[in-house]
Parts: C-alpha cells; structure tokens; sequence
C-alpha cells in the first residue's frame, strides 16, 4: 500500500478564490500519496500547498445538534476545492 494521510478533527489549509491559507476543520479526511508522518512526527495540519497540491479524496464531516455549515458552506468549499467525495 502507498502512502495515506487520514486525519481526524486536523487542520486542512488550503487556498480558496484569493483568500490565502484559510483553514478547514473536518472531522476526517483521507489524503492519498502524502506520508502521515513528516520529520519523524504525526502531523496535526495539512498544507494543500505544501503537499503538491494534493487534495484530500475524501472528507468526512459529523452534524450535531449545533449548526455548523456541514450542508451548505462547507459543503461548497469543499466542492471548489476539489474533494471527490463528502460525507456527512
């Protein structure tokens, strides 16, 4: 197997219609060919641009009682990011 990022409640910076380094927080994601490991340390945050621009394939988003954008805002980010698959 290659390698895999997957994240739970981390950091996920990216870069969205001229906004710089605008973080994201699902609460998973799952990155393919990027080392969870970097400097012999598990990472708490994902640079998209630090990664080659690798965007994560799958984002996994839980709703709670409170509202928190999972149908709408943040559904939409990630769609211009360009994540192939959301979960909700």
């Amino acid at each position: 197997m290659g390698l895999v990022f997957w994240s739970r409640y981390g950091n996920l910076f990216q870069k969205l219609l001229g906004q710089s380094r605008v973080p994201i927080v699902p609460d998973g994601f799952l990155s393919l060919g990027v080392d969870r490991v970097k400097g012999n340390r598990l990472r708490k945050s994902y640079f998209v641009w630090e990664e080659k621009d690798i965007i994560p394939t799958l984002v996994l988003e839980v709703v709670s009682e409170k509202y928190g954008g999972e149908y709408h805002e943040k559904m939409r980010d990630y769609a211009r990011l360009g994540v192939l698959y959301y979960v909700i």
